[in-house]
């Protein structure tokens, strides 16, 4: 009986031990490039929605580059997360957005090359201007990164939006450039399938 017993609290103890091993070895399991890429730049927008500043800039490298659709339109250089975070709260005050949220899509490139990175992923940026809701669906986020000693750190990101686009398109279709196509190429059948509105409006 004793012999049992103890015997029972081997395998015990050693299944106790063989699970922490598994734990142990999975938790230390070293993340693939992709994913090690993508938890930067969950980081950075994750840290955006939660207006976590500190968060936000431990995801940029020290030297960036970031174009965006408020001015002044390009920060580059040392401190450039900072600088453009600076002039996006400046920006917001000015035209009354408060709330902003970017939610992510599935990324539609992810390529790693040694320790450089870049990512194209879709986004749509949700926020209250004038305390009306408004969303920018559709909107791109292109993004470069490299890797350094540690981890993944975001050197470039340009953002590019459609505001107001869909809205425009729904309420009040518009000719595009039509006055500098030919006659014949109105008439064409490439023109009358795609139509007009799959060209780019200028403003």
């Amino acid at each position: 009986m004793h012999d049992c017993i103890l015997a029972r609290m081997y395998r015990m103890l050693l299944a106790l031990s063989l699970a922490t091993l598994v734990t142990f070895s999975v938790a230390q399991a070293p993340q693939s490039p992709r994913s090690a890429v993508l938890a930067t730049v969950n980081q950075f927008v994750d840290s955006f929605n939660k207006g976590d500043l500190k968060t936000l800039l431990a995801a940029c490298a020290d030297q960036t580059s970031i174009i965006d659709e408020f001015p002044p339109h390009e920060w580059h250089g040392a401190g450039a997360c900072a600088k453009w975070v600076s002039d996006f709260d400046v920006d917001a005050k000015k035209n009354g957005i408060t709330d902003g949220f970017v939610t992510l899509s599935k990324p539609s490139h992810v390529d790693v090359t040694g320790d450089r990175a870049y990512v194209v992923i879709p986004a749509t940026y949700s926020f209250r201007q004038n305390e009306k809701p408004v969303s920018e669906v559709g909107s791109i986020i292109t993004l470069t990164l490299q890797k350094s000693s540690s981890d993944w750190r975001i050197t470039g990101c340009h953002g590019r939006s459609i505001r107001g686009r869909l809205a425009l398109r729904i309420l009040r279709p518009f000719p595009v450039y039509t006055e500098t196509f030919s006659a014949p190429l109105r008439q064409s059948s490439i023109w009358r399938q795609k139509g007009p509105t799959y060209g780019f409006r200028s403003s």
